[in-house]
């Protein structure tokens, strides 16, 4: 939570609620707090998380199939990049032919999208300037006792603006927001490779199982 002073020299108010400030001061500040982007925002992130998690689950899947003495929870609940770095290692092992290049090829789909979702799940988003404050004078008319309700409202609140950034998850620059474009952009190459990914995870278990399509030549 930020207190802003619109006038050199002026003063943030004390600490807890009791705020006690003159009309003209309570008039120069504004009181900033975290707060969500648009709804549209929030829910095309939200469709990247879940999309991002049933990649994961489809991946363990193609994992456990592989390797039988992997749990099938464990595989999908391990990190997308662990998944992909195990599953390369048991495509070159346990694979030939045709079979092992579509299990490799799902593999760097899937690590590409991967990437894109985290970059998305991993950021911070901020809001700076008037569509990110309150004034202290609307503060000064909360009761104390409903002021924790206040806040929390506030910064569960979701707000469009032009004004937000984002912090991306590999450095500390303040950079342009993703539109809502670029985030399903995201989401449906996640929905595109977990179909993908379906297909060698059924043709590794007949594999396996029958011999049919060829290709598993480990017997574990």
């Amino acid at each position: 939570m930020i207190v802003r002073a619109q006038r050199a020299g002026d003063e943030a108010p004390p600490s807890g609620y009791g705020l006690t400030l003159s009309a003209p001061l309570r008039r120069a500040l504004w009181w900033n707090i975290g707060m969500y982007p648009a709804p549209d925002v929030l829910e095309e992130v939200g469709r990247v998380t879940i999309a991002g998690s049933r990649l994961d689950i489809e991946m363990g899947m193609v994992w456990h199939h592989l390797d039988r003495t992997i749990d099938l929870n464990r595989a999908r609940r391990t990190s997308g990049a662990a998944q992909c770095r195990h599953l390369r290692v048991l495509a070159e092992t346990r694979l030939v032919g045709e079979l092992r290049n579509q299990v490799l090829a799902v593999v760097d789909a899937a690590e590409g999208a991967r990437r894109r979702r985290n970059e998305i799940v991993h950021q911070d988003w901020l809001l700076r300037g008037p569509d990110a404050t309150r004034s202290v004078a609307e503060l000064a008319c909360v009761n104390p006792a409903n002021m924790p309700k206040y806040l929390e409202e506030w910064g569960r609140d979701s707000r469009a603006s032009q004004d937000w950034r984002r912090v991306p998850s590999d450095s500390t620059n303040v950079v342009e927001g993703q539109t809502v474009e670029e985030l399903r952009d995201v989401e449906r190459a996640l929905a595109e490779v977990t179909t993908v990914v379906s297909g060698p995870t059924f043709a590794v278990a007949s594999s396996r199982e029958t011999g049919r399509p060829p290709g598993y030549i480990d017997g574990r």
